[in-house]
C-alpha cells in the first residue's frame, strides 16, 4: 500500500494495539503507520464536479462496546478548499434507540417514567391540599414549595424527553431545550434545598441577634448550586477526547458529586434544625 498523495478517513478502537498504541505518539507517525495500526480505513474520493463524498460502513465489536476514533488523515493530497464533515454512528441491535451511545442509552424510558412520577407527586400533594379545605396553613404553605419543586422536576424530565426523542430520530437533539431541562432541575434543586428544608426562616423577617443568618446561608447555597450548574452546562457542551464513559469520571463530574452530597448534608442539617425550633404540630 502506498499512501502517498491520498487522503484516508481511519478509524481506531480503544485496544491495545491500534488507538491505545498510537495516542501518545500521533504527530510522529507516518501515513504508513497510521494505516497499520489502523482499525479500518478508506480512501476519500471527492466528486469532481461538486466537490462531495459520501460512504456507509458497517463497524462489528464482539467482546464490549469500544471507543470508536476516527481522524482524517491527509499523505500528501492536494486539498484545495478547507474541509467539511459530519459522521453518524448508529447501533441497528438497538431498535428505537439506535442513534444513542453506551452512556446514554435507556435515557427514554427513564425520562418518560421519572417525568410521569413527579407530575402525579405534585398532583397527588395538590389534591390532597384542596381536598383538606382548612384554609392557609404553615404546613400547606410548605407543601406548595414541594409542589413546585416535583413540577419543576417534571417539566426537566419532560424536556429532555423530548430532547432524547428529536436526537433518536433524526441523531441530533435541541441543544437549548436539553439547557432549559438542566435549568429546571437545578430549579427544583434549589426550592427543595433551600425553602423546603429551612421552611420559612429564609422568608420571615429575620430577629436582631439573627439577622445576618438567612442571607449567609442563603448566599452558601446559591454559590453551590451557581457552580453545580456551571459544571452541569460545562459537562453536556464541552467534551474531551478521553475515554471517560460517566458523568463522574470527569473533574467536572467529580465537582458535582460533591456538591451534591454537600447540598444533601446542608438540606438534612436545615432539616433538622426547623425540625427542631418548629413549635406547631401541624408543621411537625
Amino acid at each position: 500500500l502506498h499512501p502517498q498523495g491520498r487522503l484516508f478517513l481511519m478509524s481506531y478502537s480503544d485496544e491495545r494495539n491500534h488507538w491505545g498504541r498510537i495516542r501518545e505518539f500521533w504527530d510522529e507517525l507516518t501515513c504508513l503507520e497510521r494505516l497499520q495500526y489502523a482499525s479500518w480505513f478508506i480512501e476519500v474520493y471527492p466528486s469532481k464536479s461538486k466537490g462531495v463524498w459520501a460512504m456507509e460502513n458497517k463497524i462489528y465489536q464482539s467482546l464490549r462496546p469500544r471507543f470508536w476514533y476516527f481522524a482524517f488523515v491527509n499523505c500528501g493530497a492536494r486539498i484545495e478548499q478547507p474541509l467539511t464533515y459530519s459522521l453518524r454512528f448508529r447501533n441497528k441491535n438497538q431498535g428505537y434507540q439506535a442513534e444513542f451511545g453506551t452512556d446514554t442509552y435507556g435515557t427514554i424510558p427513564l425520562d418518560a417514567s421519572f417525568s410521569v412520577l413527579f407530575f402525579l407527586s405534585a398532583a397527588t400533594s395538590w389534591f390532597a391540599m384542596t381536598r383538606r379545605g382548612n384554609g392557609p396553613s404553615a404546613a400547606a404553605k410548605l407543601l406548595v414549595f414541594l409542589q413546585l419543586s416535583a413540577s419543576c422536576s417534571a417539566v426537566g424530565c419532560g424536556l429532555r424527553l423530548w430532547h432524547h426523542a428529536v436526537f433518536a430520530q433524526a441523531g441530533i437533539g435541541l441543544k437549548q431545550v436539553q439547557l432549559l431541562a438542566t435549568l429546571c432541575a437545578c430549579a427544583a434543586k434549589v426550592l427543595f434545598t433551600v425553602f423546603i428544608a429551612k421552611g420559612w426562616v429564609l422568608l420571615l423577617p429575620p430577629a436582631d441577634d439573627e439577622r445576618g443568618q438567612p442571607m449567609a446561608i442563603f448566599g452558601a447555597l446559591f454559590s453551590a448550586i451557581s457552580l453545580d450548574v456551571a459544571c452541569e452546562v460545562h459537562e453536556q457542551y464541552f467534551h474531551s477526547h478521553s475515554t471517560e464513559v460517566r458523568l463522574y469520571d470527569s473533574w467536572t463530574g467529580e465537582i458535582i458529586l460533591i456538591l451534591n452530597l454537600g447540598l444533601l448534608a446542608s438540606a438534612c442539617w436545615l432539616m433538622w434544625e426547623t425540625y427542631c425550633c418548629e413549635t406547631l404540630p401541624s408543621v411537625r
